[in-house]
């Protein structure tokens, strides 16, 4: 008995081992090999597409740095020479207002390039930015610029100075009456028993003076001037012909 069941179990070992070499196992080889080929073509797919986002990339960058080169050049190349005056005298005087009945804060020489910043009396004079940075006015009569007034905007003008007399000991007892028509400041000045100078808005203006016969030159319509004699009691008017 013992050898029967010893058999059945040899003889089952025996089968089972006989049918082990018919079993099909999976191949990984071909499984591998495809999973490869996928990797590898998705691989070079995202090569491609990185090639296309920097090239992208760059031809915009080049593109931004065309357009600001551009622009920068447009900017340097156009606006200096439409907005600036540039001095065509020895020396200017730069002042506070438009006109020389403000007095002078600063001074231009010829060649200084001067911003415009904006005009009054119809170019008459013109608020500029020196090359120091400070603000003022001058005669358009002494700079040289290439912009048309009309493309120049009217600028504030300040408030006139309080007229000032500069006077030599003597008795105020007289006095000349003199009408400003010309649509600005004039600014005369007085030589004789004493010496004035007077700052004249617009209207009528009444000046004290000594007695006697004056020599007078008086600056006014955008930077014009009279010259002549006046009588202590006598009315004078100024205004702007042509």
């Amino acid at each position: 008995m013992k050898k029967f069941i010893v058999s059945i179990i040899l003889s089952g070992l025996l089968l089972i081992t006989a049918c082990n070499p018919a079993i099909v196992q999976p191949s990984t080889d071909s499984t591998a090999t495809k999973l490869a080929g996928d990797l590898y073509a998705t691989q070079t797919a995202l090569g491609y597409l990185q090639q296309m986002v920097n090239a992208t990339a760059t031809k915009m960058a080049d593109s931004f740095y065309s357009t600001q080169t551009q622009l920068a050049y447009i900017t340097t190349a156009t606006s200096p020479s439409t907005s600036q005056a540039v001095v065509n005298i020895e020396s200017m005087n730069v002042r506070s207002g438009p006109g020389t009945a403000y007095p002078v804060q600063a001074y231009a020489v010829s060649g200084d390039k001067l911003i415009i910043l904006g005009q009054a009396y119809n170019c008459s004079w013109l608020e500029v930015r020196t090359p120091d940075g400070s603000t003022g006015w001058v005669s358009s009569t002494y700079v040289t610029y290439s912009l048309a007034c009309s493309a120049i905007a009217q600028a504030s003008i300040p408030p006139v100075p309080t007229p000032v007399a500069q006077v030599s000991s003597c008795d105020l007892s007289s006095s000349i009456d003199i009408t400003n028509d010309t649509g600005g400041t004039v600014t005369l000045y007085l030589s004789g028993p004493a010496s004035y100078t007077f700052n004249l808005g617009t209207g009528d203006n009444t000046v004290s003076v000594c007695p006697g016969t004056y020599s007078y030159t008086a600056y006014g319509c955008g930077g014009a001037s009279e010259t002549g004699t006046m009588n202590a009691g006598e009315s004078h008017r100024f205004y702007c012909s042509g």
